[in-house]
């Protein structure tokens, strides 16, 4: 297979049926495409393109798929250019271009965050997020991703690279409708569903199994295994930069949660968040008590996004503090006396 990989120039060479946009540099690449900064030659808007190129074994798959089949893709593209939410990521327009007979790539043109990605961000800083930027985070993505369930759509494939930060620091999830393709590409192959062949097409395309559900090993995915990636997310945001990883025992079996939660009945029987042990103070209580919530194996018993949104407002209110001592000025009194706010 050719490399998905493409250079500056040779984007703006492939554009010539498309003539709007200048390609300026390149923000990622990966199996799947690369993902350009570019200028709107019409507006003077700077945006995100994603060029996925016909050697890319999914968009192989999508041409190859009946005229039906293809009209329903172009309808579900058609729907993701409708949402409108502010911590979603808006896709602006997509559009084919073709250089040779045989040579036919997609272009996804999506709104540009300058920020890069939640990814980027905390792998190069060194100091933690503060407790109130952590809780405006987590309300952020509870926000956009409640949005995209309520339009029907799961996102299947959330982690700190798919969201993004813009110039004011706030958060947008990407990447909708992305890993739909790539499920239903895998339903409908030949090949038998085993835990290798899902793990290729969510590792190499789309997913990193380390935020994947335990039920999504199983090839079942609904709402709440949306919910159960979103925790960590949340608890990466916190213990930021630490890794994500089991620890102790668990530690020797997989690198992965939800793998360990799907393979492994004992360690059901553990808090989920102590199978990793992130540090929580008594006064984050409420907030283990959540990720517990949102972590738990059967994914029934997980809060529904609504549950979280309250959870989280109400871990935002002030906290009683603790009493503190201060000297009585106006009365020249060095005696101290305690106040509770």
């Amino acid at each position: 297979m050719a490399s998905s990989k493409m250079s500056v120039s040779e984007a703006n060479s492939r554009a010539s049926n498309e003539k709007r946009f200048l390609f300026q540099s390149i923000l990622g690449q990966g199996s799947f495409g690369t993902v350009m900064k570019a200028k709107d030659k019409v507006t003077g808007d700077l945006v995100a393109i994603k060029i996925v190129k016909t050697h890319s074994s999914l968009l192989d798959r999508i041409l190859k798929r009946r005229s039906k089949e293809l009209a329903e893709a172009h309808q579900e593209v058609d729907m993701l250019l409708k949402l409108s939410h502010k911590n979603v990521l808006h896709m602006e327009s997509y559009y084919e271009f073709r250089v040779k007979l045989k040579e036919v790539g997609l272009c996804i043109v999506t709104e540009y965050c300058s920020n890069g990605n939640l990814q980027q961000y905390l792998s190069s800083n060194d100091s933690k997020p503060g407790r109130d930027d952590c809780m405006n985070w987590y309300l952020q993505l509870t926000s956009g991703l409640a949005y995209i369930h309520s339009k029907g759509i799961v996102h299947r494939d959330l982690k700190p690279p798919n969201i993004l930060i813009t110039s004011s620091n706030d958060l947008k999830i990407a990447d909708v409708g992305l890993a739909k393709a790539v499920w239903d590409l895998k339903t409908e192959s030949n090949e038998a569903p085993s835990d290798t062949s899902f793990l290729h097409y969510m590792s190499s395309i789309t997913g990193t199994p380390c935020y994947m559900a335990p039920e999504v090993w199983e090839e079942h995915y609904n709402t709440s295994s949306d919910v159960f990636s979103l925790a960590l997310i949340f608890i990466m945001i916190r213990e930021a930069p630490s890794p994500l990883l089991p620890v102790g025992k668990w530690n020797e079996r997989t690198d992965s949660i939800g793998l360990l939660l799907y393979r492994y009945p004992d360690s059901r029987l553990e808090e989920p968040v102590s199978l990793f042990s992130p540090s929580f103070s008594v006064s984050d209580q409420k907030e283990k008590l959540l990720f517990n919530k949102m972590l738990q194996y059967d994914y029934h018993k997980r809060p529904t996004l609504q549950e979280i949104m309250t959870e989280i407002e109400d871990m935002r209110r002030p906290r009683p503090q603790e009493l503190e001592t201060t000297s009585d000025e106006d009365n020249g009194d060095n005696s101290s006396w305690c106040v509770i706010i």
